[in-house]
């Protein structure tokens, strides 16, 4: 059986000037793996219409924590799954927001075997920016002369097929990737926010606010389900991996980006880049 891997992407606040932080997120694994559980996830993700990370309220906030808790985390552990975002800041990196897609994509690839044939599904608003993409890395070489493959090059050189671009409307698995992308962009978007929240409860899930103790902060008041299951992925991945942390970069952090649940802050470094694409998924 051909060894065929999917591969789907989303992006979070990479049109909205009032964010200073956007990103892109990439959700990988086997053919076989996701179909063999589709019916657990949908089975999960079960409520009608489509769930969004800036949509999140309580009760999907649950639904994604049961997935993450039943199905996510211990894909990861077992290799099967890996979910990788990049997050770069709009301030200091105005002009490069056209070469994250290729750079996350390419630290994806590089985790696998070169023997898997993938078939790689963005979501719809990403896909109609493939030839601009494309034309940027091949003309420019991404204006530092270190990146010299252009989406065809890698295209080929990891047998890649694009599928068309899918709605998230229809795909329960461009959805977790799109929440996946939203969080890791709200974790430095909101990080102020966080430790708010943080200070005025117990880390618990079942902890309510105290209301008297966040009149001053509306929007940790507002993004109580956001912020819970940010707890919660900091908290699983910091489990799984002593390497990461949260508060250290003000936001969701991999200093080691072997283990699955990967976010990595771009700082245009060739050394991190180095780190970050030729590490194994699985040492």
């Amino acid at each position: 059986m051909t060894n065929k891997h999917f591969i789907f992407t989303d992006e979070s606040c990479v049109n909205n000037p009032e964010k200073q932080y956007s990103s892109v997120c990439a959700m990988s694994g086997s053919v076989k793996f996701f179909k063999s559980h589709q019916k657990q996830i949908e089975s999960i993700l079960n409520k009608p219409g489509e769930y969004k990370f800036q949509k999140l309220n309580q009760d999907t906030k649950n639904d994604v924590l049961q997935l993450c808790n039943d199905f996510i985390f211990p894909a990861i552990g077992s290799g099967d799954l890996r979910i990788d975002a990049l997050i770069w800041n709009n301030r200091t990196y105005p002009k490069d927001q056209k070469y994250m897609h290729y750079h996350l994509l390419l630290a994806v690839l590089r985790k696998y075997s070169p023997d898997i044939n993938w078939l790689y599904y963005p979501d719809h608003d990403r896909g109609k920016d493939y030839a601009e993409i494309t034309n940027i890395v091949n003309t420019a070489a991404n204006s530092k002369k270190i990146y010299t493959q252009s989406l065809i090059k890698l295209a080929n050189e990891y047998n890649i097929q694009y599928g068309d671009e899918l709605d998230s409307k229809n795909s329960r698995l461009i959805q977790i990737t799109d929440i996946f992308a939203g969080l890791a962009a709200f974790s430095y978007n909101s990080y102020g926010d966080y430790t708010d929240w943080k200070k005025n409860t117990t880390g618990t899930l079942s902890f309510d606010f105290a209301q008297s103790d966040i009149e001053n902060n509306k929007n940790a008041k507002n993004h109580h389900p956001k912020f819970q299951l940010l707890d919660k992925i900091n908290t699983e991945c910091k489990k799984h991996n002593p390497n990461h942390s949260i508060d250290t970069k003000h936001g969701l952090y991999s200093f080691n980006p072997s283990y699955g649940m990967n976010f990595w802050l771009w700082g245009n470094d060739k050394s991190m880049l180095k780190k970050q694409t030729t590490e194994p998924a699985n040492p």
